[in-house]
């Protein structure tokens, strides 16, 4: 049995899930949710509250039930945390209610997994596409959307289907707002957006661009400097979960994104033979943190 521990927004429950697809794909096992940290309400500092997303996919998982969960802890201090760290360091490894722990720290993925290898729990964002890319066709497959496009998304579909597209996706609002992602996070300025749409135009001719962000009152004054025809993507289109723009950024051809785990998603799911993607270089302002992220090689990086 494999328990994922799910946090964050779309993009890292998606990592999560993939992480545990994988696993449970060698291991022959099954994959469980453990749905608490995104079930619990209660006021957080500088913490941002965030509902479940992978049920808009056709992804192969249970959720966990509060039996199964009674002897794991739903989160763990930074004392714990630190205890882990070290626990990892010294190859040793720890145990709640005989599920393995395991999270980056860990280097799991350094021995070969082995079949019907004991139960489980993974913990982290594993924003890697390494850890899942051997099962890189069930990935794309069980990360298809149940939901039938909205008209207003199909339309914009169909009309960039013969066009050069190029999605510009940006993330601003909780980076800037929130003290504890200032403080990991930087955001994308203006030059970094001209300077992958320079890039990108290399290789196409006369390109659709269509505009992802959210903070659109940012993005129609700093983005001015785009001649070629553009649309850019409403709230009201987007979907309650925002399941519609990661649909509609799967279809797309050509990509600039932030350092944003959803943008990474709308450009990985992208199955365009030649697609181009920008992203940033440094995806945390934290020097420590890079090798967190580790992006596709033929992804161009500034």
């Amino acid at each position: 049995m494999i328990i994922s521990k799910l946090y964050g927004g779309m993009g890292n429950q998606m990592f999560q899930y993939a992480v545990a697809r994988y696993i449970a794909h060698i291991t022959n096992n099954e994959i469980y949710l453990d749905l608490r940290i995104l079930q619990n309400k209660s006021t957080k500092k500088n913490y941002t509250n965030r509902e479940f997303d992978l049920d808009l996919f056709k992804i192969n998982a249970k959720i966990a039930n509060e039996s199964m969960l009674a002897n794991i802890p739903e989160t763990f201090s930074r004392f714990n945390k630190l205890k882990h760290k070290l626990s990892a360091k010294i190859n040793q490894n720890i145990y709640f209610d005989n599920f393995l722990y395991v999270n980056e720290d860990f280097n799991f993925f350094d021995k070969p997994l082995k079949a019907n290898q004991h139960d489980i729990i993974l913990d982290d964002y594993w924003q890697q596409e390494g850890y899942f890319k051997e099962i890189e066709d069930i990935i794309r497959a069980e990360f298809t959307f149940k939901d039938i496009p909205s008209q207003k998304i199909s339309s914009i579909e169909d009309y960039m289907k013969d066009k050069d597209s190029i999605v510009i996706q940006i993330r601003r609002t909780d980076y800037l707002t929130n003290p504890v992602n200032r403080l990991l996070f930087g955001v994308m300025d203006k030059s970094y957006f001209v300077n992958g749409l320079n890039h990108i135009k290399q290789f196409v001719k006369n390109p659709l661009i269509l505009i992802f962000s959210d903070d659109n009152e940012w993005a129609s004054k700093n983005l001015d400097f785009i001649k070629d025809e553009k649309i850019i993507i409403e709230d009201e289109w987007k979907g309650d979960k925002y399941q519609y723009s990661m649909y509609l950024m799967s279809r797309c051809k050509n990509f600039i994104i932030s350092n944003s785990s959803f943008g990474w998603w709308g450009a990985w799911l992208s199955d365009y033979i030649n697609k181009k993607v920008v992203a940033p270089k440094s995806w945390y302002k934290l020097p420590f943190y890079h090798t967190k992220v580790k992006l596709p090689s033929d992804w161009h990086q500034i």
